[in-house]
């Protein structure tokens, strides 16, 4: 069974009002598929080192839960399928 990872990423188009995406990316033999947790930031509020959004953004704790609740539901689903012996797909994990 391969390994599956999960990191956020800051989506590299800007919006119109300057903002870019949050992305949740599900690697899985080096192919990615991203999940859209529905909210943006300014590159400025977003830190690239810790992957999260800095505390100085207004809805900080909100977009954090949000990010949490998304990485937390993607890796259950990755475990409860490991953990049965069913092969599970980054496509899966996604839906």
């Amino acid at each position: 069974m391969d390994a599956i990872t999960f990191t956020f990423v800051l989506r590299s188009y800007v919006l119109a009002d300057g903002t870019r995406k949050i992305l949740l990316r599900i690697t899985q033999n080096r192919k990615h598929k991203y999940v859209d947790i529905g909210y943006s930031v300014k590159a400025d509020d977003w830190n690239k080192e810790r992957k999260e959004v800095r505390k100085s953004h207004r809805l900080s704790g909100e977009i954090k839960m949000v990010m949490y609740r998304h990485l937390i539901d993607a890796k259950q689903t990755y475990l409860i399928s490991q953990s049965q012996d069913i092969p599970i797909s980054a496509n899966e994990i996604k839906r």
